[in-house]
């Protein structure tokens, strides 16, 4: 009968043993992926600023030419994204400029306006018989 008390302790004792271990090695894991989840991370950032091309303003001044739009629209185009980091959204990098100048291409007729923007300086409720020893 001690002899199944001593060996039931030793066998509780080797299971302590094991789970201590397994909780040393789950951290050593963890650890590890952590580890490397960074790094796939960097390494996927560093990817990313690959694919993204900026190209210069004379191209995209030919690519607008080429599909006969006006120069002005290149420059803007290039202004707009050369002032976010050619990023799409604010966050995403821009991975085929010439898909967002054709965006734009499309886009652009929505935001130009035939009218003539207004001039406020005729527009002032003032005479020019002012009178300054009337009281307001």
């Amino acid at each position: 009968m001690r002899n199944e008390k001593k060996r039931e302790e030793i066998r509780k004792e080797k299971e302590r043993e094991d789970k201590h271990e397994n909780k040393n090695n789950d951290r050593v894991f963890s650890n590890i992926i952590c580890v490397l989840g960074e790094r796939g991370r960097e390494r996927e950032k560093e990817r990313e600023k690959e694919k993204a091309i900026v190209p210069t303003i004379e191209s995209v001044k030919t690519y607008f030419l080429e599909q006969n739009f006006p120069e002005l629209e290149a420059i803007k185009f290039f202004n707009y994204f050369s002032s976010n980091g050619w990023l799409v959204g604010g966050k995403t990098p821009m991975v085929n400029w010439q898909a967002a100048a054709q965006n734009w291409i499309l886009n652009a007729p929505k935001f130009i306006s035939n009218e003539q923007q207004p001039n406020r300086a005729k527009h002032l409720n003032t005479g020019t018989d002012k009178d300054y020893s009337e009281p307001l």
